[in-house]
C-alpha cells in the first residue's frame, strides 16, 4: 500500500510536535487525496455488513454515506444547542449496542463549530478502549481551536482506539 511522500508524512509529525506536544514516526500517518478519502478508506477498512458506526447529528453526512456503502449501519446521536451541542452521555450510551463498532466524533464540528470538551472526550476514549471500538476523530476544523482539544490524541490512551483525519483545505486554505 501507498502511505504517501515520506517528507509529507514527516511534516504532518513535525506539525503534531509543535502544534500538540506528539511524538509519531512517519510509520504512523497516511497521506490521502482529502479528508473525504481518508474518512472512506477507514469505514471501508474497518465496518462489516450489519456493524453500526455512531455518527454526530447535525454533521457533514459523508460518513452516513460511506457506512451505507459498507452495508453498516449509522446511528445517528443529537448535538443540541440546548446542551451547547456537546454530546448527551445518556443519549450517546442508550445507543450502543453489540453491532457498535465504530464512533464518529467531529471537533470543531461541521456545521455547529462547537469543541467536544475534554471530559466528554475522555470518556469516549475510556470506553472505546473497554469495549474494543474504533474512534474517528475528524479534526479537519482543528486549525479553528484557539482553546481545547486540537488532537484527541491528547488524552491519554487515544491511541489504543482513535484514527484521527486532519485536512489541509482547512488549515492552509486548499479549498
Amino acid at each position: 500500500a501507498y502511505e504517501g511522500p515520506l517528507v509529507f508524512r514527516q511534516a504532518v509529525c513535525d506539525k503534531y510536535e509543535r502544534d500538540n506536544g506528539l511524538k509519531f514516526d512517519p510509520k504512523q500517518v497516511i497521506s490521502t487525496c482529502g479528508a473525504a478519502q481518508a474518512a472512506y478508506l477507514v469505514l471501508t477498512s474497518f465496518l462489516d455488513p450489519e456493524d453500526e458506526v455512531l455518527v454526530p447529528n447535525p454533521m457533514y453526512n459523508i460518513y452516513e454515506n460511506i457506512a451505507g456503502v459498507c452495508g453498516a449501519k449509522a446511528v445517528k446521536y443529537s448535538l443540541r444547542e440546548e446542551n451547547d451541542f456537546q454530546i448527551d452521555l445518556d443519549e450517546f450510551k442508550s445507543l450502543i449496542t453489540d453491532k457498535t463498532k465504530m464512533i464518529v466524533i467531529c471537533s470543531p464540528n461541521n456545521p455547529t463549530g462547537k469543541i467536544m470538551e475534554r471530559d466528554l472526550l475522555e470518556s469516549w476514549v475510556e470506553r472505546a478502549v473497554r469495549d474494543g471500538s474504533i474512534i474517528l476523530f475528524d479534526a479537519a476544523y482543528e486549525c479553528f481551536v484557539e482553546n481545547g482539544i486540537k488532537s484527541i490524541y491528547e488524552i491519554e490512551n487515544a491511541r489504543n482506539c482513535v484514527i484521527e483525519v486532519g485536512s489541509l483545505s482547512k488549515s492552509a486554505g486548499f479549498t
